[in-house]
């Protein structure tokens, strides 16, 4: 007797404890692996396969910020040993073509290089610079900046981006790189 009111008593939690399930709203409209994010870089040409566009504003300010993004994973799909490049421009304001000196700062981050046994503490993370001096001086230096030809549901661009890695262990020891002939074309 004393275990079947036991059990009925735990069968009356359980059954009080249930509530309606419901979901959080998925937003479905934006596949990652949908666009394209494009590139050269060390004569090679790199294909994204995520890629994403944010356009945010802050309600305060009424600053907008576009953040564009893209991954190349690597064959074994081991995030550490990916490669992404992302460019953030503060003070969005629509299309046209965008330097460092506007706001702009690019990242990216070089996992490529690495071994199976490497950790997250071994990628390279390059930073964008603004002006990269031409070695010839008749000709202008080279210039970062991120093209926006389009904007609306679909971001539509080109970059071009001069970028350098510092060691954190010796500040003398860097690495430039130069990412060329980027194209762009997302959807929000």
């Amino acid at each position: 007797m004393r275990k079947l009111i036991l059990g009925s008593l735990c069968l009356a939690f359980l059954a009080s404890c249930t509530k309606d399930y419901s979901p959080m709203d998925i937003d479905d409209s934006r596949n990652p692996l949908e666009g394209t994010f494009t590139y050269t870089l060390d004569g090679k040409e790199i294909t994204a396969n995520a890629k994403s566009v944010s356009l945010t504003k802050d309600e305060d300010t009424g600053i907008k910020t576009l953040i564009v993004s893209g991954v190349k994973y690597s064959s074994d799909m081991e995030v550490v040993k990916s490669n992404s490049l992302t460019f953030t421009i503060s003070h969005y304001d629509g299309e046209k073509k965008y330097t460092m000196s506007e706001y702009m700062m690019a990242t990216y981050t070089k996992g490529d290089h690495l071994d199976k046994s490497a950790d997250f503490s071994l990628q390279k993370n390059y930073l964008s610079i603004n002006t990269v001096a031409n070695p010839n001086p008749d000709e202008e230096d080279f210039q970062s900046y991120v093209n926006i030809e389009s904007d609306g549901d679909t971001f539509k661009g080109d970059f071009d981006l001069w970028l350098v890695y510092t060691n954190p262990q010796d500040a003398s020891i860097k690495d430039t790189i130069h990412i060329e002939g980027g194209k762009f074309e997302i959807k929000e």
